[in-house]
């Protein structure tokens, strides 16, 4: 069983009993058999909760920090490092070679050797300049990553984001369609077959998002709407993953 008492999101921040709750959270997850993936937003956070983690993702504003790549690189799971909000793909693969690297670093007034991690690969999220999912983006990325020798070279496509914008705005639904596309690339291309090794989508138990700043506490709904980036609703999740089961096996 998981924890009983959720944290009221507009009582005073207590930071101590985040970590606590937070924690307990993804013990039960775990103990469910679930893997669970974060977005390393603060290093140093990490030991809370690290051992629980089958992946990790460094964010588009976190992976040109060299602190991040860093801490990438001592990591023993996958880390999946995004191109930053420019869109620039060569950045983002600048992260991997550092991630995959060794490093001799300072944390938490330790001097530590990290292995590099081998399995560190680009997630493609859009940018400042629009989406970066097609055929020529991911042959871009491949280029990239031959060029560099990146190890394990892996593509992950983030439907969200600015992948998923229309005229400046994020459509929740677009990701079901950004899916498709690159499916059907795939399919038809085998160098984006066997770099796309998967996607990202953001999803909750309801479609959309709602803005805290515009809602006071009795106005807020609790029952799973997203308070930051829209998403799709669980039950438009399933039918896209019962969607994508099919086309992979016809494929």
């Amino acid at each position: 069983t998981g924890p009983v008492n959720q944290p009221n999101p507009f009582a005073e921040p207590d930071i101590e009993e985040g970590i606590k709750y937070t924690r307990s959270l993804m013990v039960a997850i775990v103990e469910m058999g679930l893997p669970i993936a974060d977005e390393c937003l603060f290093t140093h956070n990490a030991r809370g909760f690290q051992e629980l983690l089958s992946w990790v993702a460094i964010g588009a504003r976190s992976s040109e920090d060299q602190e991040h790549r860093v801490f990438a690189s001592a990591l023993d799971c996958p880390v999946g490092i995004k191109n930053p909000t420019s869109g620039s793909i060569p950045v983002g693969v600048n992260g991997i070679v550092a991630a995959q690297h060794p490093h001799l670093a300072v944390f938490d007034r330790h001097q530590v050797q990290t292995h590099g991690n081998a399995f560190a690969h680009l997630v493609l999220r859009g940018g400042a300049d629009g989406a970066n999912y097609s055929l020529p983006h991911i042959l871009l990325a491949k280029a990239e990553m031959d060029k560099h020798g990146i190890k394990n070279p892996a593509v992950l496509i983030d439907a969200s984001h600015d992948n998923c914008k229309v005229d400046g705005r994020k459509i929740p639904g677009r990701q079901a369609q950004i899916v498709a596309e690159v499916m059907k690339v795939r399919s038809e291309n085998s160098a984006a077959r066997a770099l796309v090794k998967g996607f990202m989508v953001e999803s909750f138990l309801k479609e959309g998002c709602q803005i805290l700043d515009k809602l006071t506490s009795d106005k807020v709904d609790f029952g799973g709407l997203s308070i930051t980036d829209p998403c799709l609703s669980w039950e438009n999740t399933e039918n896209l993953l019962l969607d994508m089961a099919d086309k992979i096996r016809e494929s």
